[in-house]
């Protein structure tokens, strides 16, 4: 699937090599892990999948309490209080072949975005630096623009976002704090945002709310408690703290 292009019908949410969804997390949107050899997923105490959707993985293990609805696997390893409510069925493996490709893209280095709060700053589109967001600032993207940078961090409670999608490409890491907003408000779960990271570190922090569709194919994505994701994602790795919420929201249009 292109970047940017979330199919909700097949894996919205797919990590390359492991996965983790831990305690009390809900995800709703179908969860593989792609690789035919040692690829692991992992669901937490009380972790639940909704109805519908489909969890995969060379071996799936399900802590007590778990809930998921369909599952495909090889080895299939559960708590005694874990529940498969949907049908269990062999895998077939890889799920995606080839598994999560990014465009070309490179940065402007030391043509940096500083982002101070309170306020908003409107940014062109166009190649910079690195973008940082200091706590509480606020950077306004352009309907359609595409931005390309070396890094991006946002500091506590900053938000970056857009009033229609936009495509954000990202050389190495990104790096979300506390209770920021990357997002197209004001509505939570529609229009995600495209975000393209050719790093190895998506980060996160708790209570960040992210409407994205991230094509990260090297990068490990760590979600902190009380995070919540709207979109799609294509990863190297998952992991998330407790409380995780993972929607799958589907860009893909008639």
């Amino acid at each position: 699937m292109p970047p940017g292009e979330c199919g909700c019908d097949g894996f919205g949410f797919l990590a390359n090599a492991n996965a983790k969804v831990n305690n009390d997390s809900v995800v709703d949107g179908n969860l593989g892990v792609n690789q035919a050899v040692k690829g692991r997923l992992r669901f937490g105490k009380r972790a639940f999948v909704t109805d519908g959707h489909t969890v995969a993985g060379e071996q799936v293990r399900l802590s007590d309490e778990a809930s998921v609805d369909d599952v495909l696997t090889i080895n299939l390893f559960r708590g005694a209080t874990a529940v498969v409510r949907g049908t269990l069925e062999l895998a077939t493996l890889p799920l995606r072949s080839p598994f999560c490709e990014l465009p070309a893209f490179s940065c402007a280095p030391g043509n940096d975005v500083v982002a101070v709060g309170p306020g908003a700053t409107a940014l062109p589109p166009g190649t910079y630096g690195r973008l940082m967001v200091g706590d509480g600032a606020e950077v306004d993207l352009e309907p359609g623009g595409i931005y390309t940078f070396c890094d991006v961090r946002m500091d506590r409670g900053s938000v970056v976002q857009s009033t229609d999608r936009a495509t954000i490409n990202v050389v190495g890491d990104v790096t979300i704090g506390a209770g920021s907003k990357l997002w197209t408000p004001p509505t939570v779960n529609d229009l995600p945002l495209i975000l393209n990271v050719g790093g190895r570190r998506v980060r996160i922090s708790q209570s960040v709310v992210i409407e994205a569709a991230i094509t990260a194919p090297q990068a490990k994505l760590k979600v902190q408690r009380g995070g919540e994701l709207y979109g799609c994602f294509c990863t190297d790795r998952l992991t998330t703290d407790k409380n995780v919420l993972l929607e799958c929201v589907d860009t893909l249009g008639p």
